[in-house]
């Protein structure tokens, strides 16, 4: 009764400092970076030792950092005898080969009486991170951008086995990210046009006009629509997929607005357009706007169409030429 009595006011007294500045000695500081490749990283922790995570200098996606905790079953045991704590203001900067620091405490508290924990640690004020009962989301401290993070364990409780002490605690650590991609839009003008002849366009995502000087610009993971409309250029339409914390790169070739037509004809099929032959239409053809005359011939077959071609439209013809042979 005494060393619960003694437990319980060593951790009431370690949890009323919250804030202020406070001078401490660590067994070991253990440095761990981490990076936005969603990749984690294990490291053990021995009673009083401290985990410091090292933070990229530039970060579009990192919301947080999660410490997937093992505990050791003699400290699920004592579930009151050791407790974790989040610092910040630590000097001086934290380094493998340095135990004693200064800093402000800004959350500390026990670990459940079982062999797991799972805390998540926001780095941003408007963080994404949602609760679920099997997850302890700490306050949202940061309210900017820090270099490290600093996460201590520590013993609270006197008269604990010495089996205890020596516990280590394994620990899976991985960065926490937001539901977000970068979108790296390259549109190209037609290659024969000269600067002086580019003409204007509008861009929307997902029915929103997009401000082109934003590029990269960020978008939340998952499937989009991109419209460009112009009165000088072919619209066009592209779907594409953001993937979390990656860049997409969707390249769109501006094409004229003037008719283009698609020829498909049996072999040997002679075509003309208002009475010039056209011999080679392998390729797409650029037609000027206004009415035309089509006229396929093989061998002893002729067909002619009227064609009324429009600024902006893509024509597609198809030639057949049926032969039926029945009997009686």
């Amino acid at each position: 009764m005494k060393d619960k009595r003694i437990a319980c006011f060593v951790l009431v007294l370690h949890m009323g400092l919250l804030g202020f500045a406070e001078t401490f000695r660590v067994h070991k500081t253990v440095m761990l970076p981490i990076t936005e490749k969603n990749q984690a990283a294990r490291v053990q922790l021995d009673v009083n030792d401290v985990l410091v995570l090292t933070l990229p200098e530039k970060s579009l996606f990192l919301q947080g950092v999660e410490l997937e905790i093992k505990i050791p079953p003699i400290a699920a045991e004592f579930p009151d005898a050791i407790a974790y704590a989040l610092y910040t203001d630590i000097e001086p900067e934290p380094s493998a080969d340095i135990i004693d620091y200064s800093g402000k405490r800004m959350h500390i508290d026990t670990f459940p009486g079982r062999l797991g924990c799972n805390i998540k640690i926001p780095l941003i004020k408007e963080h994404t991170i949602r609760q679920n009962p099997y997850t302890i989301i700490l306050p949202a401290f940061f309210t900017k951008p820090v270099k490290t993070v600093f996460f201590r364990l520590q013993l609270v409780m006197k008269g604990v086995p010495q089996e205890l002490i020596n516990s280590v605690f394994s620990i899976e650590v991985k960065p926490v990210l937001t539901n977000q991609g970068l979108l790296d839009l390259q549109i190209k003008y037609p290659p024969e046009l000269k600067d002086k002849d580019k003409k204007e366009f509008l861009v929307f995502i997902d029915e929103e006009p997009l401000d082109l000087g934003r590029s990269p610009m960020l978008l939340t993971t998952g499937m989009h629509r991109l419209n460009i409309v112009s009165e000088h250029y072919r619209n066009e339409v592209r779907s594409f997929m953001i993937e979390q914390a990656k860049t997409s790169v969707l390249e769109v070739q501006l094409q004229d607005i003037v008719p283009l037509l698609y020829l498909s004809a049996p072999k040997n099929t002679r075509f003309f357009m208002d009475n010039t032959e056209i011999k080679d239409y392998s390729k797409p053809l650029v037609v000027e706007p206004g009415t035309h005359q089509l006229r396929f011939s093989l061998g002893d077959y002729e067909a002619v169409r009227v064609l009324q071609a429009e600024n902006g439209r893509t024509y597609r013809v198809s030639v057949s030429f049926d032969v039926s042979v029945s009997e009686e």
